[in-house]
């Protein structure tokens, strides 16, 4: 099935985000307490929303490790690959820092900076490292799935705390890698919420930003009352078009929007108008990549062998849409 709620605060997200390094970078003249406010949260709604989704995705499906690996692989891949090869030229050598970033390895740069070519692209370093451990989930007895992976993500959070992992593994000793953990609680208990718990984790997210020095505990919390506001609200949604299409887009929007903010600071444009001409053509042209790139991408990958997945019967099943970062 698909959760029109969960695809609807897909895009919505995608937005909080691309709005987020639009203030960040000063690309524009925003306040800079909305740069450090409730936007930074965009990223915590992703990865429980990967969380949610995953668990939901199988739920009731016998899936072979090496398909669902790979099926995530061309989802995520080929789009990501195309956006960060248009950034090769733009630092010399390196190599093997390149090709890391080509294979979702968080291989620090020479200056120490360890997000990939593709800034963006440090999100799914984590989720293809969460791909990797549902993928090796799923070779445990149903019953063993949720309280493994729970125990795996937990110890990589309080490694961060207690004595966080040596080398590469590093990277992954972070508190945030339980922000999956928490969309895949959601998934499992079906918390009962209400649509007022949405604002109310906006607000969290921007009051406890200030005072809340790390950053998991003032971001997880709103992001999680986000998610289960907007879950109680399944069923109820009407087809909202630019919800859809933005929904559609998410994985374009997150993607290209830099791109699109780069190009615009290029232009003679009066500093006042580049923030809204920056929020109105970055979806637009997330939506127009969406259909011209992303989709014909998709229909090429698609051909290639490595579905893997039935449902309890036996059959052959598909899995609903899933987000990608």
């Amino acid at each position: 099935m698909r959760f029109r709620s969960v695809h609807y605060l897909r895009g919505v997200a995608a937005m909080m985000v691309a709005l987020y390094h639009l203030c960040s970078t000063g690309t524009a003249p925003v306040p800079a307490y909305v740069a450090t406010g409730w936007l930074v949260g965009g990223v915590d709604i992703f990865f429980l929303i990967s969380g949610f989704v995953m668990v939901e995705a199988t739920r009731g499906k016998i899936v072979r490790p090496g398909a669902f690996l790979a099926a995530r692989i061309r989802r995520v891949a080929p789009a990501y690959w195309l956006f960060s090869a248009l950034l090769l030229g733009s630092m010399p050598g390196q190599t093997l820092y390149k090709l890391a970033s080509f294979l979702f390895i968080p291989l620090p740069r020479a200056d120490g900076v360890s997000h990939p070519l593709l800034r963006p692209g440090w999100t799914l370093n984590y989720e293809m490292g969460f791909y990797l451990l549902f993928a090796l989930s799923l070779f445990l007895p149903v019953r063993w799935r949720f309280p493994a992976l729970a125990l795996i993500l937990t110890l990589l959070g309080v490694s961060h705390y207690a004595a966080p992992l040596p080398g590469l593994l590093s990277y992954y000793s972070s508190p945030f890698v339980w922000e999956f953990l928490i969309g895949m609680g959601i998934a499992r208990l079906a918390p009962r919420g209400h649509p007022l718990m949405i604002p109310a984790g906006l607000l969290w997210m921007a009051a406890s930003h200030g005072w809340i020095a790390d950053p998991f505990f003032s971001l997880a919390p709103g992001a999680a009352l986000i998610v289960i506001g907007a879950l109680s609200l399944e069923g109820r949604l009407p087809d909202i078009a630019v919800l859809r299409r933005l929904g559609d887009a998410s994985y374009m929007l997150y993607l290209s929007h830099m791109f699109v903010f780069g190009l615009l600071a290029m232009l003679p444009l009066p500093m006042m108008f580049l923030p809204v001409a920056a929020m109105i053509a970055a979806p637009l042209v997330a939506i127009w990549l969406h259909r011209s790139i992303e989709r014909p991408l998709m229909g090429m990958v698609r051909s290639l062998p490595g579905r893997g997945q039935r449902d309890e019967s036996g059959r052959d099943s598909k899995s609903m849409p899933l987000p990608t970062h």
